[in-house]
């Protein structure tokens, strides 16, 4: 199947799918023939795997080492809810600071 397909199938660009290829989480075959890139069903799968991760920003890096370092989908996941967690109380103290400033009716003179 070619990459047109491919991007059809699973909503992931050219660009992307090529991306991974670089990063070496996708290694679809070749035509002997022309070189061309032939991708499988397992390709699809793979590359829907990819984007679920991806959907949840885990890294690439992170990625690589679920597919095919063998480290647990669990221990990944667990070290990627910590840093959601402290993401979510920075962006926590933000609202609430903006919230206060509005309150004030500061201008951005009175800001030190």
């Amino acid at each position: 199947m070619k990459i047109k397909d491919v991007e059809k199938r699973t909503g992931i660009t050219s660009y992307n799918i090529r991306f991974y290829e670089k990063e070496n989480l996708l290694i679809p075959k070749r035509n002997p023939v022309n070189g061309y890139r032939e991708y499988t069903e397992e390709d699809i799968l793979l590359l829907n795997r990819i984007k679920m991760l991806r959907m949840l920003d885990i890294p690439v890096s992170d990625i690589r080492k679920i597919l095919y370092e063998k480290e647990a989908l669990t221990s990944v996941l667990n070290t990627h809810l910590l840093k959601i967690k402290e993401e979510e109380n920075r962006l926590r103290q933000n609202y609430f600071l903006c919230e206060e400033l509005i309150k004030m009716d500061m201008s951005v003179t009175d800001l030190s």
